[in-house]
């Protein structure tokens, strides 16, 4: 058993969540969707066969967006005191596992106008961003190699502080209104997990299952009741679902 301190980056992790718990009130649950008719389409499609799930539900939840659009928004504790931001652009932030110096670091990039691009431009985009040099990130350059100390914790504390405090820097800052990520490839033969992330935008999606052999997807969401009644959450989350399964724009997801 050994007590050591903390790194910057979990130091920086916690400053977020925190403001996050403190700030926002999330109703989580989770979909099951069928996405059979779309996976044999990519498997046709492919010789290798390959399922491109995370930049799909990047795609499906900004068309969500856009067909739901008093979904894209948050609830924010500005400068002038409670707001709502809203936004026009359905984009979405993605976190992205960069490697510096041999370790890795978390980092999120926001796609801007998903619903926009295809699927192949989406993962493009993704792999893009994964060789940019991580130490001219905005965030980043304050936390990549350096050292959890006093100074380094205050720049770090007045940078989040400042765009809380002023959210229209968000969008300069890499940030959407809503988030998406996956835990497929952590899951396990005959485990039934489902996890739900929590982030400041109305919803935050996780993926947590896909079976090949029936199609079906099991996803996790955090909606933030704050930002928008139960009535919006239910309505989001089945326009999701429709456009998972091909019943609304049925070709957006298709290769």
């Amino acid at each position: 058993m050994s007590l050591r301190r903390l790194s910057l980056e979990e130091w920086f992790l916690t400053l977020q969540l925190s403001r996050i718990d403190r700030d926002h009130a999330h109703v989580t649950g989770f979909i099951e969707a069928d996405l059979s008719q779309i996976r044999q389409a990519w498997k046709n499609a492919s010789e290798s066969g390959s399922f491109p799930l995370t930049h799909i539900l990047v795609k499906a939840l900004a068309l969500t967006l856009k067909h739901v659009p008093e979904a894209n928004r948050q609830y924010v504790k500005s400068f002038w005191g409670p707001r709502m931001l809203e936004s026009t652009d359905c984009s979405v932030t993605v976190p992205v596992m960069l490697q510096v110096d041999q370790k890795d670091y978390l980092s999120v990039m926001n796609v801007k106008q998903a619903d926009q691009l295809s699927i192949q431009d989406i993962s493009k985009q993704i792999q893009a961003y994964r060789k940019v040099d991580k130490r001219k990130l905005i965030a980043g350059k304050f936390i990549v190699g350096k050292r959890n100390n006093l100074f380094n914790r205050t720049r770090l504390r007045l940078l989040h502080s400042f765009v809380n405090a002023f959210p229209q820097f968000q969008d300069k800052m890499g940030y959407g209104l809503t988030s998406a990520s996956s835990l497929v490839n952590l899951e396990h033969e005959g485990t039934q997990a489902v996890l739900m992330g929590r982030g400041p935008g109305f919803i935050s999606l996780t993926a947590c299952h896909f079976d090949e052999t029936t199609g079906k997807a099991r996803i996790g969401l955090a909606f933030d009741h704050f930002a928008c009644a139960g009535l919006v959450m239910g309505k989001a989350s089945i326009t999701l679902c429709r456009i998972l399964q091909a019943e609304l724009e049925p070709e957006a997801l298709l290769p």
